[in-house]
């Protein structure tokens, strides 16, 4: 007799979605995120919200849910901006 168990996938995610995701797994906050897609941070946010839901996460669970812990490129988001001013400010 065959097997009857199955895998439910979740819903599949828009293009914009899985361009947030992607980012926001790799450590991105949603600030970053909206400058690197050029979108509004609460679009981020209620996308991000979103792709939560899908795949299946539960409000007042781990509020990180999916996201890598910040790795040294993207830990602290505006650094270079800094860097940049402070180079350019010095005499």
């Amino acid at each position: 007799m065959p097997d009857q168990s199955y895998i439910v996938c979740p819903p599949p995610l828009s293009p914009q979605q899985r361009q947030i995701w992607d980012l926001y797994h790799k450590g991105y906050g949603a600030k970053r995120i909206s400058k690197e897609l050029g979108i509004r941070v609460e679009n981020v946010k209620k996308q991000l919200k979103r792709v939560k839901n899908k795949l299946g996460y539960i409000e007042g669970e781990d509020k990180n849910f999916g996201q890598k812990p910040l790795g040294v490129s993207c830990a602290h988001e505006g650094l270079e901006e800094i860097a940049i001013y402070l180079l350019k400010s010095s005499p």
